[in-house]
C-alpha cells in the first residue's frame, strides 16, 4: 500500500469533500422501532445507497479527477430530494449507516 501524500489527507481536497458528502448520505438517524417507521428508513437509505456508485462512476470517469467535485456537487444536490419517505426517529444518538 502507497503512503498518503499530503494532498490526500488534506481537508479541503475534493476527494476528501466526497468522502464526507457520501458520509453524509448514507448516515441516517435511527428510527423508531415501530414497523412503518423502520420501512420507510429502509426506503430512504436503499435510495440514498444507489447514488453512492453513480456519484463513484462519476469520480472515476475523469481521468484527471475534475469529475470528484463534480460528483460530490451532484450527489449533495440529490440526497434532499430523496426526503418522500419520512419516518420517526428514534432516541436521540443513535445513528444507522447503510
Amino acid at each position: 500500500m502507497n503512503a498518503a501524500t499530503p494532498a490526500a489527507v488534506s481537508s479541503t481536497s475534493p476527494g476528501r469533500h466526497l468522502l464526507s458528502v457520501i458520509v453524509d448520505a448514507l448516515q441516517l438517524p435511527a428510527p423508531a422501532r415501530t414497523p412503518g417507521d423502520e420501512a420507510a428508513y429502509l426506503e430512504l437509505v436503499s435510495r440514498r445507497s444507489l447514488l453512492v456508485p453513480h456519484a463513484c462512476r462519476q469520480a472515476l470517469a475523469s481521468p484527471d479527477g475534475d469529475g470528484v467535485p463534480d460528483a460530490a456537487r451532484v450527489l449533495s444536490g440529490a440526497v434532499p430530494g430523496l426526503l418522500t419517505a419520512t419516518y420517526q426517529r428514534g432516541p436521540a444518538g443513535q445513528a444507522m449507516s447503510a
